[in-house]
């Protein structure tokens, strides 16, 4: 697939309201909607990747699409988990430190954070986790759905995504801890439906409507981020409105002859996109340790900003690139 520099911004942005949210800004309690909106995104990327596939072949190398993906994930977070084995207990000398690695290496830190609630210092991965089971069942689907006409792979996704999006607003009546709704691989399937739906549909936008859709799902998505709250069916409520305009942010940058897109693929942020894996890897043990001696939200922020920024570019350039480049020399298909 050609690369769209634009949705590397909005990795970017997905990237540093998450961040935002876990210094404990008070101005901007929904900043986890960078989440959301990633899962969008990997929802088009990923069926996009494997419908291209599936339309000029016939089927799907699964046993190669997963370790393409692989190589492209693991090393980084073995980094980490390496650099939690080391310096984790000197932060958290009563935390099981092993269990939590063990935990997050095995992609299960969803249903355990959702079941026992967040794991310490590395609760940020149960978002891996619902990526990797999505990873795992999605190309699967992906072959039944290429066996239909456009039409049908179209209505089969958009009532997979309401369907999804009930059972979500289900759970978050019946339960009434968060963990249960947010946290989970089969409450956070909408998002990553949507993107799917977005990809098959061949949507696409030109000039002034794109730069409409753009700037209003934008919109949206910053005044989300500072209303949404933590609470189960408050946020169930919105996560239709979190989809569906990360969803039109997406649509509108597919285009990228449009302002809101040469604004999304400007140099520095397309940058941050590009190392955002990282910083996401990266930012959450960095910001529990700073929040450990100051409770001034801004310096957790800048803490978190300068460290995670910093390793993501080193692990970018050392550990990522390299093996990205090794990726490519191997596969056909990238």
């Amino acid at each position: 697939m050609i690369r769209n520099p634009a949705l590397d911004g909005v990795r970017a942005l997905a990237a540093m309201l998450v961040v935002v949210h876990h210094s404990q800004s008070p101005w901007m309690p929904g900043g986890f909607i960078g989440v959301d909106i990633f899962f969008v995104l990997s929802g088009f990327l990923i069926t996009s990747l494997l419908m291209r596939e599936a339309d000029s072949t016939g089927t799907i190398a699964i046993g190669a699409f997963l370790l393409r993906r692989s190589v492209r994930l693991m090393p980084p977070l073995v980094m980490l988990l390496a650099a939690a084995l080391i310096i984790g207990p000197l932060f958290w000398p009563d935390v099981p430190i092993g269990l939590i690695v063990a935990i997050s290496i095995l992609y299960l830190a969803d249903y355990v954070s959702a079941l026992h609630g967040v794991i310490p210092l590395l609760g940020h991965t149960w978002s891996l986790a619902v990526e990797e089971h999505f990873y795992l069942i999605w190309p699967m689907a992906v072959l039944g759905l290429a066996k239909l006409a456009q039409r049908s792979r179209i209505k089969a996704l958009a009532i997979a995504f309401v369907v999804a999006t009930l059972w979500r607003l289900g759970n978050a009546y019946h339960y009434t801890e968060f963990e249960m709704t947010a946290f989970r691989f089969d409450t956070r399937l909408s998002g990553l439906l949507l993107g799917a739906l977005v990809s098959v549909s061949g949507i696409g936008l030109k000039g002034r409507h794109a730069n409409i859709v753009g700037l209003s799902s934008l919109g949206a998505l910053v005044v989300l981020a500072f209303v949404a709250t933590q609470e189960p069916v408050s946020t169930a409520y919105l996560q239709p409105l979190i989809d569906m305009a990360s969803a039109g942010l997406v649509v509108s940058l597919l285009n990228n002859e449009t302002m809101i897109a040469r604004a999304f693929a400007w140099r520095p942020i397309v940058y941050i996109g590009i190392i955002s894996y990282s910083v996401y890897l990266w930012h959450y043990p960095i910001s529990r340790a700073a929040l450990m001696y100051t409770n001034d939200w801004r310096m957790v922020l800048v803490v978190t900003l300068v460290l995670s920024l910093a390793i993501a570019a080193l692990s970018w350039t050392f550990i990522e690139k390299p093996f990205q480049s090794w990726r490519r020399n191997r596969f056909a298909m990238v």
